[in-house]
């Protein structure tokens, strides 16, 4: 009979970036309690020790002292580049940078500006001619 009990908190504490992600996260933690990564996520994944997996969110969140949806909605949360609304990104889905396709738009507009119409000079030298 296995029991998977939840593990103590780390030493040291470092505080969740928003939009960061799991494995960012999962780095910083481990340096900042001077252990290696691959120790520190094998130690995460339910059940311990295992070489397979993605790290459990609530042994991820017993070692941080936190609760694991709090730290689910700050690790995967994003802020749209165009408006700044906080959003989240989608279990699986691309990481976009806005939070519409109206945000969307004014993000590609801003970086491609339209080029400005040159007045044509052809029909005033034609008709200077005349």
């Amino acid at each position: 009979m296995t029991m998977s009990h939840l593990p103590s908190r780390l030493p040291r504490q470092i505080r969740p970036v928003a939009g960061e992600g799991l494995t960012s996260f999962i780095e910083r933690l481990a340096t900042a309690n001077h252990i290696k990564t691959s120790y520190l996520r094998r130690y995460l994944v339910d059940p311990p020790w295992s070489w397979n997996g993605s790290p459990s969110w609530e042994r991820l969140a017993a070692v941080v002292g936190r609760e694991p949806s709090s730290l689910k909605k700050i690790l995967l949360s994003r802020q749209c580049v165009a408006c700044g609304v906080v959003t989240f990104q989608p279990v699986g889905g691309s990481p976009r940078q806005t939070c519409s396709q109206a945000c969307r738009q004014e993000a590609y507009r801003r970086r491609n500006p339209k080029p400005q119409k040159e007045e044509n000079t052809q029909p005033a030298q034609a008709a200077a001619r005349s």
